[in-house]
């Protein structure tokens, strides 16, 4: 097991060296962000690869220092010396200044975006190499370790899904290739082969949210393309972390817009507390002509409504919203309709919107029931 002050002195190790690689191409561009176009690229791809050359020997040398203070904790008896890896090539580093550059080519003049575009491509390369100094060693290595990643705070779930593999990494492309621009997840190895873990990773938890994401869309058993399709409405630290995510507001202006009519957004915030229960990202934001929540995602809580009527009018003027990625119908409250009725009517008026594929109902039971739209694409 990976001690875990261990870990966190090379997390903090890398995080400040994050925050260095960023102030440090900031300040390039900054000098040379008054260039033409064309001379400003020339620049930042002979400056850059320096930068990044720099902050990556530090990144290896943290990463190193790591890999011989864990081995020598789980004490393989042999004389084996990692070392550091290559440095970053110059090209890879002007591929990038390359890419970043294309909308200057196409009019812009946001350097400050250029800024932030570089900052987050020459973070992820800079941490790419503290990556392979770990997984080079680990191949190499007699004692034959095992990798895994850990996400980090905010980690998306593209992240979070690599991590829930845990410590099964075989190769060194397979850890390191799903890192991208402004990534902070952590590659760590463990040497004790035989219960490789690390306190507060929990890889089995990961992967059932992300797959529960899935279920709570009518996937069966483990879909991932449909888990990864629906991901980004759930919250980021629930699928990490299982931690409850907390119902919130954009701005004091949104919170005081809602609660400027209390009973409507008391039933309205009750089921957004209910989705957060099951790990939804719940943000208020500014609904005008758009869904409810910052996701996309449109709530209509149904407590006291006994007819067709009403469930296909909320059904059509949700379809109305921009943008709209789901739609949530409520009848946790609603003692007329049992839930079977209202997976009818749903049902029922959905056909005459193919571009909604389903609706999720909260049930009596605060249960989420994927209601499918019968008609979509037909």
């Amino acid at each position: 097991m990976i001690d875990s002050g261990l870990y966190e002195g090379y997390d903090t190790a890398l995080m400040a060296l994050d925050e260095l690689t960023q102030r440090s191409v900031r300040y390039l561009v900054s000098l040379v962000g008054n260039y033409p176009d064309d001379q400003l690229e020339a620049a930042l791809s002979r400056h850059l690869p320096a930068v990044v050359t720099f902050y990556g020997q530090a990144a290896a040398q943290a990463a190193l220092e790591f890999y011989r203070q864990e081995r020598a904790s789980s004490g393989p008896a042999d004389d084996f010396e990692p070392r550091v890896a290559e440095p970053i090539p110059a090209e890879w580093v002007a591929e990038d200044v390359a890419e970043a550059m294309e909308p200057q080519r196409k009019g812009s003049s946001d350097r400050a975006g250029l800024a932030e575009n570089l900052a987050g491509r020459a973070v992820r390369r800079v941490r790419g190499r503290a990556d392979r100094t770990i997984t080079f060693n680990a191949e190499r290595d007699p004692a034959r370790p095992k990798w895994a990643i850990v996400p980090h705070v905010g980690a998306c779930p593209w992240c979070i899904m690599y991590a829930s593999w845990g410590f099964h990494y075989r190769s060194e492309q397979s850890a390191k290739a799903q890192r991208h621009t402004n990534c902070q997840c952590v590659v760590v190895k463990d040497s004790d082969t035989d219960n490789p873990a690390l306190e507060g990773y929990d890889p089995d938890g990961m992967r059932e949210r992300l797959l529960q994401c899935g279920r709570d869309f009518g996937a069966e058993g483990e879909d991932w393309d449909r888990s990864m399709e629906v991901a980004g409405l759930y919250d980021r630290e629930w699928l990490r972390t299982g931690a409850r995510p907390e119902v919130g507001y954009a701005s004091e202006e949104v919170w005081e817009k809602k609660w400027r009519d209390p009973k409507a957004h008391g039933f309205e915030r009750g089921t957004a507390e209910i989705l957060a229960s099951h790990g939804f990202k719940t943000t208020f934001w500014d609904d005008e002509g758009r869904s409810d929540l910052d996701t996309g995602v449109e709530i209509k809580t149904i407590y006291a409504a006994t007819s067709y009527n009403t469930f296909s009018s909320h059904i059509s003027n949700a379809a109305k919203k921009q943008g709209l990625e789901l739609l949530v119908v409520d009848v946790y409250l609603n003692e007329a309709v049992d839930d079977n009725q209202a997976v009818a009517w749903i049902e029922r008026r959905l056909g005459r919107y193919p571009e909604i594929p389903g609706v999720i109902l909260v049930s009596h039971t605060r249960d989420l029931v994927w209601v499918q739209n019968r008609k979509q694409n037909k």
